[in-house]
């Protein structure tokens, strides 16, 4: 009764996290091994072991999950990030501002730069397998209130038909001429882990 008890209790810990590991070694553990004290140190060690090889494989099979894209942006290199991130069904793209390869603004009212954005962030988007229809939330980032409505105007001419939740708030910028900034996070539909 112990042994089985003891057998089932490794056998649950070596299902978890949702991938079964192989069990044969377990079995022929068992069956080569005499006294129950050999048999629970023995088994201990395996349950370590085979513990070990699926936190590795586990993490290379995130890792080959996780698709980077980078920028013309002269600050991702300078601190050190991408531009998007796409992990399994779910895709990251970083602030955005309206800024072309070398940093220079483009758009000199919030309207003109919120448009160039969100055509910077669907270009993203696509290079990471999403579409701005895949969007289901926004951060934007405003230099001033008073940007509000031609911001608005713009957003709701992509996103209008989107709805994604969004939060807009009011800070400084990288540079002054940067009036909008926007985040944004989609979850690609029919491709969720269950």
């Amino acid at each position: 009764m112990t042994q089985g008890t003891h057998f089932a209790g490794s056998t649950s810990l070596l299902r978890g996290g949702g991938a079964s590991l192989p069990l044969l070694s377990f079995h022929r553990a068992l069956s080569d091994l005499g006294p129950t004290h050999a048999r629970k140190h023995h088994l201990t060690r395996e349950v370590r072991r085979l513990s070990m090889e699926n936190t590795a494989t586990a993490a290379a099979d995130r890792q080959s999950e996780k698709k980077i894209i980078f920028s013309a942006s002269p600050w991702e290199p300078q601190m050190g990030y991408s531009r998007g991130v796409r992990i399994g069904n779910q895709v990251f793209i970083a602030g955005t501002v309206a800024a072309d390869g070398e940093g220079n603004a483009v758009g000199h009212d919030a309207f003109a730069q919120t448009e160039f954005i969100i055509e910077k962030i669907q270009t993203s988007l696509r290079r990471l397998g999403a579409e701005l229809e895949d969007v289901v939330s926004t951060t934007t980032h405003l230099t001033d209130f008073a940007h509000f409505d031609d911001y608005a105007r713009a957003f709701q001419k992509y996103f209008g038909h989107i709805t994604p939740v969004n939060t807009t708030v009011a800070v400084a910028l990288v540079k002054p001429e940067f009036l909008v900034e926007i985040t944004a996070t989609a979850i690609l539909p029919g491709t969720a882990e269950s």
